[in-house]
């Protein structure tokens, strides 16, 4: 073979490998973004949607969509924020806890179980009775006062208000004299629940 026609082979041989170094890249990039198994695009609004059992391979789902106090008792272990999620596992000793923020921030923490004689017995010196003394709307703002009679010592936390129309809304409070607190509220309304809570967000009525 003549050193012209060498030269011709070695430049198709070229070619063909690159060639094949190509399609070798094409078929990873694409295992790369279309077989991820923890997440998948919604075409109508291109919002990406995390499978949270991907962090949590382990446990065993407790509830989905842990939304507020009233209706999840785990609702504190998603933590103070605004979540768009959160769901909570069974992880044996621990809890497995979910978090999406509206911006998109995932949290994936697990966190120790209550020790259920220690809930109960909060939950027992908490427990008694709440007369309420307020209820108006100030300037655009619920303002309401309460009493509680605990039946021991106890530490509250916070309160949820549920409202009629708009269900459940963010609050602050503060602490007053012989276990009177005062609760603010940035929207009137009917309210229809008012429930307390321990420091450990354990709801007490």
């Amino acid at each position: 073979m003549n050193s012209a026609g060498h030269n011709e082979l070695i430049k198709k041989m070229l070619f063909a490998s690159c060639v094949i170094l190509v399609l070798i890249l094409a078929y990873a990039l694409g295992n790369f973004l279309f077989m991820r198994p923890e997440i998948s695009t919604n075409n109508r609004n291109n919002a990406v949607v995390v499978d949270s059992d991907i962090y949590f391979k382990d446990c065993k789902i407790l509830r989905k969509g842990c939304s507020n106090k009233v209706d999840c008792s785990l609702f504190s272990f998603c933590g103070s924020g605004s979540y768009k999620v959160c769901n909570i596992y069974d992880c044996g000793t621990t809890y497995g806890v979910f978090t999406e923020d509206y911006e998109g921030n995932i949290s994936t923490p697990r966190k120790a179980k209550y020790d259920k004689k220690a809930v109960q017995a909060k939950k027992d010196a908490c427990g008694g009775s709440m007369q309420i003394l307020q209820q108006d709307c100030v300037d655009k703002k619920m303002q309401v006062k309460v009493k509680l009679a605990p039946k021991g010592e106890c530490k509250i936390g916070g309160f949820t208000l549920v409202y009629e129309e708009t269900g459940l809304q963010q609050n602050t409070f503060t602490s007053l004299s012989d276990d009177t607190y005062s609760i603010t509220a940035d929207t009137c309304g009917k309210i229809t629940k008012i429930v307390p809570q321990t420091e450990e967000g354990i709801s007490i009525f």
